[in-house]
């Protein structure tokens, strides 16, 4: 890896979320981000781990992939712009399998910056908490619906992705309160940081959320009849008096 060069670090600065950084977290930033190269068929990251770093891409093309039956299909193209490793970083689960489908150059960053930046920059943690990538989809698709049985088509798989998209959502909890759902919605815990309750267990929206660090994931699902609502979370006998 070699320091960020200077049209790379205005490039990085200008991709969302980072163009909403402040001064400081912009200089804090560009003073760690470092270039890496990958080739075709490089694995950026892997199901299964939690990278040390968060890589943006900056040139190139990559491909999210999962598996079936021990053969790997294409979920997603990620394209310039595209952040590999956040999701993974912010839900404590690895779950991004990214190989570049071309040459391509990321700026990396350390993992421990981004946690740094999360807790300092309001607008970082806001934009995060509102993203719900396709590895997420993913995930809960399998999670609640499960793989189709019989013959697996990836390109019907994809499509019931994007038709799950507009009817889910990331949620963030709130400093104070409770979560306020839409008629219909059912609340899943979408990271993997609160212990003694898995990825998406339904929770309870009128009971307080656990404040793990970093912040647990939330997410709503439209509610299926007949799927228990939720279960009581362990952290609920554990409550401060």
């Amino acid at each position: 890896m070699t320091s960020i060069a200077q049209g790379s670090a205005e490039r990085l600065a200008t991709l969302s979320p980072f163009d909403e950084l402040s001064p400081a977290g912009r200089t804090r930033l560009l003073a760690e981000a470092r270039l890496c190269r990958f080739g075709v068929g490089q694995e950026l990251s892997s199901a299964g781990t939690i990278g040390d770093r968060v890589l943006v891409l900056l040139e190139g093309g990559a491909r999210l992939l999962a598996e079936r039956d021990g053969r790997p299909f294409t979920l997603e193209r990620l394209e310039p712009g595209a952040i590999v490793g956040l999701v993974s970083l912010l839900r404590a689960e690895g779950i991004e399998q990214v190989s570049a489908a071309t040459d391509l150059l990321a700026a990396a960053i350390p993992d421990t910056v981004v946690l740094e930046l999360l807790l300092a920059e309001p607008v970082l943690r806001q934009w995060c908490a509102r993203q719900l990538w396709t590895a997420e989809l993913h995930q809960l698709l399998l999670a609640l619906q499960g793989a189709a049985a019989g013959r697996f088509d990836p390109a019907l798989w994809r499509e019931r992705i994007e038709r799950l998209r507009p009817h889910a959502r990331s949620l963030e909890p709130p400093a104070e309160g409770r979560l306020t759902l839409r008629d219909g919605e059912e609340l899943l815990l979408a990271s993997a940081n609160v212990p003694g309750l898995p990825i998406g267990s339904s929770l309870d929206p009128a009971e307080p959320l656990p404040r793990p660090r970093p912040p647990c994931r939330c997410g709503s699902w439209p509610w299926t009849p007949g799927r228990r609502r939720w279960r009581r979370p362990p952290w609920q006998r554990f409550r401060s008096r």
